[in-house]
């Protein structure tokens, strides 16, 4: 806007330089990453006794963005589970 280039002139010219559309999108990718990770981690300093349901419940987008993106990091840094026999009954 400062410079009064469109924002279409701007993609046209990183799409025409080989590898830095795959730079950007891993780029977005590192950033959305740490972003979910920070905000998973801040969740549970604060709910340090919250259960797995309830870490979904309240942070249902970060949940399942990292479950789909960053699983073994999300594995590792989630509380363990119930065990099956601790479970209420229905």
């Amino acid at each position: 806007k400062n410079h009064r280039v469109s924002v279409a002139a701007v993609e046209g010219i990183i799409q025409s330089h080989a590898g830095l559309s795959e730079w950007r999108r891993q780029l977005r990718f590192v950033n959305k990453l740490r972003a979910c990770r920070t905000a998973l981690m801040n969740y549970m300093a604060i709910e340090s006794s919250a259960s797995r349901n309830k870490i979904k419940r309240d942070c249902g987008s970060v949940y399942m963005w990292l479950y789909r993106h960053d699983r073994e990091w999300f594995h590792a840094h989630l509380p363990p589970s119930v065990p099956r026999c601790d479970r209420p009954k229905r």
